[in-house]
C-alpha cells in the first residue's frame, strides 16, 4: 500500500511539473500586441462615444471614450504558417463594433503587431436606415504591403 501511495504522488508532482512547464512555455511563446480603436460616423466622422468593440478571438470588450477610441492590450498574437509562406510579423484579428442607432460593423484580419500599441485602425460606422439593403457592414483588412510582396515574390512562376 506504501508503494501505491508513493507512486500516486510521484505521479501528481510529474503531472503537475509538466502542466506548469507546458503553461509557462505557451506564455512565453505567445507574443501579445495593442490597439487604439477609434470609431466615427461614417458621413459626419465625428467620433462615437459609447460603442461597444469586441476581439472575439481575445474574448475582450471595451467600450469607446468620449473621443471614440477603445483601447486593448495584451492581445495574443499567434503567428500561423502554413507550408512555405513567409512568417508574418504580425497576427491578426476580428473587430465588432456596435453603437446604437449605427448598422454593426465587423473587420476581419485587423492587424496586431507584437510589442507595440498600433494606433487604429478606424472604424467608420453608417446610421442605420442610410443604406437600401444594407443590414451590417463588414471588411476585410489586407496584411502589410512588404508581406504581400514577399508572399507574390515566392510563388511567381517564372
Amino acid at each position: 500500500m506504501k508503494k501505491n501511495k508513493w507512486l500516486a504522488y510521484l505521479f501528481a508532482t510529474l503531472c503537475t511539473g509538466a502542466m506548469l512547464f507546458l503553461l509557462f512555455s505557451l506564455r512565453l511563446c505567445t507574443e501579445t500586441g495593442s490597439l487604439r480603436v477609434k470609431v466615427m460616423d461614417a458621413y459626419t466622422f465625428a467620433p462615437i462615444p459609447f460603442a461597444s468593440v469586441c476581439l472575439p478571438e481575445a474574448e475582450v470588450r471595451a467600450v469607446t471614450n468620449e473621443n471614440g477610441i477603445a483601447a486593448f492590450s495584451g492581445i495574443p498574437i499567434f503567428n500561423t504558417v502554413y507550408g512555405n509562406m513567409p512568417k508574418k510579423d504580425h497576427g491578426e484579428t476580428t473587430l465588432l463594433v456596435y453603437a446604437q442607432g449605427y448598422l454593426p460593423f465587423a473587420l476581419f484580419h485587423a492587424q496586431v503587431f507584437p510589442k507595440s500599441v498600433r494606433n487604429g485602425p478606424n472604424v467608420y460606422l453608417f446610421p442605420e436606415g442610410t443604406e437600401d439593403g444594407l443590414n451590417v457592414v463588414s471588411m476585410i483588412e489586407s496584411p502589410p504591403e512588404e508581406y504581400v510582396k514577399q508572399l507574390l515574390e515566392q510563388y511567381a512562376p517564372y
